[in-house]
């Protein structure tokens, strides 16, 4: 299955406010979008860290063709791979009409 960017912002709008887990588990956050942007701010630090949308599609393109999980597919030239993927597995898990938890 293939993502498309509108695709993923709908995906964070219909997740803004709630906790989310990355990809791992190990984490909690919580994402947002902005105008051409999306943040992501950890519970833990509270520090929002911003991927734009340029590297949301970079981030989709490599899922696209690949289809990984894996954060070291992407942490080469991404940064922050772990809070996109668990969007994109969100938005997986709604497609296939799977409980996204």
């Amino acid at each position: 299955m293939a993502i498309t960017y509108p695709e993923f912002l709908q995906t964070v709008t219909e997740n803004e406010g709630e906790v989310l887990a990355t990809v791992a588990g190990r984490a909690k956050f919580r994402a947002e979008k902005s105008r051409n942007e999306v943040r992501f701010t950890p519970l833990s630090s509270g520090k929002t860290r911003t991927v734009s949308a340029q590297g949301i599609q970079g981030y989709l393109d490599v899922f696209n063709e690949t289809q990984s999980f894996k954060t070291t597919d992407y942490s080469k030239t991404r940064r922050h791979p772990s809070y996109v993927l668990a969007i994109i597995k969100i938005w997986l898990r709604n497609k296939q009409g799977l409980n996204p938890a």
